[in-house]
């Protein structure tokens, strides 16, 4: 019976070591992405420490331990504290948003280092430990087999679950916060059998944090009576600031509304006089990023169709930020997958898909994007893309976005629609025509300018 209740104890401990060290690595690239955005570079940087933190965990927790049972438990405390506190949004949107570190990649090297490396690394000691704990006279290589599988299995658990099941259920943050918990409780049961000391008494308190932190924004919310909400892809917060509401989502500023009524942003408004200005009325308008739903207020003349990755947005807006539901059409799809799977021809589409303050989802600023979105637009269509570049193009990305823009649409007004210098962040708003171009150039030698004018 001993043999049995040790046996069920070591693949327990296994398996949970295995969702949650999956886990919290999934949820450590969501929270990451809400502040820097989400591209292959940033995913690779995260892994890359991970896999690195595992090794030397895998490692140490080799050593010969008289206690192993104990160690675990100390490790699963410290684990839940780190996570808990260093995935929480308002801790890594802080560090990972601070120039002080110019380059973004050494910024988010040492913050994972900091975080994702000593949770991986504590997660990662539990394999050998619970080995030497388990000692039963079984091989090496069967004690490891099996070992491994329980774990993995674990690991895919872990990876496919929390973040789809349950995030949309009570949001990433509470998400992360209940692993913290289910951890801080693996780690208490495993010392209820061995003296506090105080180190174990810091664990503990340090655990308890970690629990914390993540739902902090909720405590807050309640406290101030302001709105949060926390969903599979964005913590978003409302703030009020006089006559204004300011949706800010993923620690930066989003939307803004007047409490009258109306959009407080000056690119919606720049948008809604091109769309006026350019005589485009009674249109069908595709907005590709819901945001606060704001392109289509003031506007009556057109027809207007949202699609965003975030189903949960449209109830937050309808509830807290004065949209009003019934006349919105959202669909709740990523923008490149929607107009791969929709054929359907638009006579204006509009993008304004973030996923950080100044990030553009990397898929979604390619020159095949652009030449998706081309193919969608009707005869005599505009696109309408909100970009955050610097108005003078002084950097690598902003000159590059424009010659890929250039390249699907030759001919766009660009516009800077804060005041601010040229090398600052700035939106700028591209407006583009869907004609074809004429590759013809004026030159000394060949002057048909005078003929081209009398044709216009």
């Amino acid at each position: 019976m001993f043999r049995m209740n040790r046996l069920f104890a070591f693949f327990l401990l296994l398996f949970f070591e295995g969702v949650a060290g999956t886990t919290y690595q999934v949820l450590f690239i969501r929270q990451f992405s809400s502040s820097i955005g989400n591209n292959a570079e940033f995913t690779g940087i995260i892994i890359c420490v991970f896999l690195g933190a595992m090794s030397l965990g895998y490692k140490v927790g080799g050593r010969d331990n008289d206690s192993p049972l104990r160690t675990l438990g100390l490790n699963f405390l410290i684990m839940s504290g780190f996570g808990g506190v260093m995935a929480s949004s308002s801790i890594s949107g802080a560090f990972l948003t601070n120039p002080l570190i110019e380059s973004s990649h050494l910024r988010l090297f040492v913050y994972s280092i900091f975080s994702v490396g000593l949770t991986a690394y504590f997660v990662a000691q539990s394999l050998p430990l619970l080995l030497q704990y388990k000692q039963d006279g079984e091989s090496p290589a069967s004690q490891s087999g099996n070992a491994l599988f329980i774990s993995t299995i674990g690991s895919m658990i872990g990876a496919g679950l929390p973040l789809p099941l349950l995030a949309p259920l009570i949001g990433a943050s509470a998400t992360l916060s209940f692993l913290c918990i289910a951890s801080t409780a693996v780690g208490c049961a495993l010392l209820l059998k061995y003296r506090l000391t105080p180190f174990g008494v810091f664990a503990i308190f340090f655990a308890i944090l970690g629990v914390v932190a993540p739902v902090t924004p909720y405590i807050k919310s309640h406290v101030d009576g302001s709105a949060f909400t926390s969903t599979t892809y964005n913590d978003v917060y409302l703030r009020d600031d006089n006559d204004v509401l300011i949706m800010e989502m993923n620690n930066a500023r989003m939307s803004m509304r007047f409490k009258s009524g109306g959009s407080a942003s000056s690119y919606v408004h720049y948008i809604n006089h091109q769309l006026k200005l350019l005589g485009k009325t009674n249109k069908n308008v595709l907005v590709l990023g819901a945001g606060g739903f704001q392109i289509h207020e003031g506007d009556k003349d057109n027809h207007y169709t949202y699609v965003d990755i975030d189903s949960e947005l449209l109830d937050w807006a309808g509830s807290y930020f004065g949209v009003n539901k019934e006349e919105v059409n959202l669909v709740a799809k990523d923008a490149r997958a929607f107009l791969v799977e929709n054929p359907s021809k638009w006579d204006v589409i509009v993008l304004d898909v973030f996923s950080s303050a100044d990030s553009i989802p990397a898929h979604l600023m390619t020159l095949e994007f652009f030449s998706l979105v081309k193919s969608r637009i009707g005869p005599d269509g505009l696109f309408v893309a909100n970009t955050v570049t610097s108005g003078g193009f002084r950097d690598k990305l902003s000159q590059k976005l424009y010659n890929t823009i250039h390249a699907s649409f030759p001919f766009c007004q660009v516009q800077q629609t804060l005041a601010g210098n040229e090398t600052q962040l700035n939106n700028v708003v591209y407006t583009c025509f869907s004609h074809g171009s004429d590759k013809g150039l004026y030159r000394d030698d060949k002057r048909a300018r005078h003929s081209d004018f009398t044709k216009t």
